[in-house]
């Protein structure tokens, strides 16, 4: 007999790996209420505690580091800390308002154009754009490689 739980759990992962890559879903936390929902419906049984937590935290964290690339790429950049801040307030706003090309362009262009405010020239204000842009793309391949361990660790614990 299927388990329409399993299966709708199963669901909900996959849909986080594919919004991983995609702004408009929020890949871990599909995985942290297919999880949870199947948690739930064995009474808090499988997967074991133990795992849930695990499978969970490590959502959280992919959760985090999303929203913190930004700011950690214009960091790594050397960018003042107003323009690292103003790099996170960016994508999260931009997420709302435009597609994954629109976050990574419009993310850079405020780096960029806030590092030239600050009086830095072109080059190292390109830099610190890039480096933001590039964090931000190295954050959705780990987001996407920490959800579809979400799902491993998962399938794993249910299915042996």
């Amino acid at each position: 007999m299927i388990d329409l739980f399993l299966v709708l759990a199963i669901l909900l992962m996959i849909g986080g790996i594919v919004g991983s890559f995609l702004p408009a879903l929020p890949g871990p936390l599909l995985s942290m209420i297919g999880t949870s929902i199947y948690f739930w419906s064995t009474g808090y049984t499988e997967p074991r505690p133990i795992i849930f937590t695990l499978i969970i935290l490590t959502g959280i964290f992919a959760l985090g580091l999303d929203y913190l690339a930004g700011y950690i790429g214009a960091d790594r950049a050397e960018a003042s800390q107003r323009t690292a801040i103003a790099a996170g307030i960016a994508s999260f706003l931009l997420f709302f308002v435009s597609g994954p090309f629109g976050i990574l362009i419009g993310t850079g262009a405020v780096v960029l154009v806030r590092e030239l405010m600050l009086g830095k020239d072109f080059d190292q204000a390109l830099k610190a754009a890039a480096y933001t842009t590039l964090g931000m793309l190295a954050s959705v391949f780990a987001k996407a490689g920490l959800t579809f361990l979400m799902l491993i660790l998962f399938l794993i614990a249910v299915l042996l």
